[in-house]
């Protein structure tokens, strides 16, 4: 079985809340080239935007075209797919399920 968990601390190792807020913040916009597993990797991509003012304006242009369809500015999808996640959580922890994972799809269904 899948592990959405394992998965993503393969790409942001660390045990810092922050850090994993905004790396999961990057990955829902699809801006995973700016997600540093490291300080130096974080420096070196601050550089580049500072520095590199075409390959910065095309993120920035990146995330603009594609705020409308991503899920992360799609307030009431998220408070949709969140009702259905706590209900299944309610319905899946009385049958005894420990763990629970609700993926993000266009619609959740129980």
């Amino acid at each position: 079985t899948e592990d959405p968990v394992n998965e993503f601390e393969e790409i942001i190792r660390t045990d810092k809340m922050a850090s994993r807020v905004g790396a999961s913040l990057l990955k829902a916009v699809g801006l995973d080239i700016l997600i540093a597993p490291d300080l130096k990797s974080y420096e070196e991509i601050m550089v580049r935007c500072a520095v590199e003012n075409d390959w910065f304006q095309r993120l920035r242009a990146n995330l603009t075209d594609h705020m409308e369809d991503c899920p992360l500015f799609d307030t009431e999808r998220w408070v949709r797919n969140m009702e259905v996640g706590l209900l299944k959580a309610i319905i899946e922890g009385a049958n005894g399920t420990e763990d629970i994972y609700i993926l993000d799809k266009k619609q959740i269904d129980l």
